[in-house]
């Protein structure tokens, strides 16, 4: 895609071209708050729909706080519903089960309610601290899948992965 760069809201990163997907690594809290809510603070300004997955360390609320501290204006974004904060367990499973298709058919959905709206493009992140054990498998082929939707859509999309 030749367009100009998004703006990751990430120093090291700088700017991305629509299809970038990202894998973080991180230790604790307070590295996924330090990049994820830059991530959002650029995307939610530059005109894309926000879709944040939490899981442990993080809640909702968590999400929203560190949101609101960095942007007082957020509660508009939420109304016009361009921020989508939502539990692991609400996104990737249904009935405690995982179904990567299921899954990519959420993320297409959102890509082209965001269109349909005369957004940009969506910005994602999901936190993969639920996936170990008998997820595992399931998971990082579901990570291939991702990748390939990314590389041709308007979508930017961060993983993130617990170091332990």
């Amino acid at each position: 895609m030749s367009e100009k760069l998004r703006s990751s809201g990430i120093s090291v990163l700088g700017g991305l071209p629509w299809g970038t997907h990202i894998c973080h690594f991180y230790e604790s809290k307070e590295d996924l708050m330090e990049v994820l809510v830059p991530w959002f603070v650029e995307g939610l300004k530059g005109g894309e729909l926000c879709a944040w997955v939490v899981s442990e360390p993080l809640s909702v609320q968590d999400a929203l706080d560190a949101l609101k501290r960095t942007m007082p204006a957020l509660a508009g974004y939420i109304e016009k519903g361009r921020l989508k904060i939502l539990r692991h367990d609400e996104w990737y499973l249904e009935n405690g089960s995982f179904n990567a298709e299921r899954v990519l058919n959420g993320w297409t959905g959102l890509l082209s309610e965001a269109t349909a709206s005369g957004l940009d493009g969506m910005r994602v992140t999901g936190n993969a601290s639920w996936a170990g054990g008998s997820f595992w498998e399931a998971f990082i082929e579901y990570e291939r899948q991702v990748h390939h939707l990314m590389r041709k859509s308007r979508m930017l999309a961060m993983c993130t992965y617990p170091l332990g």
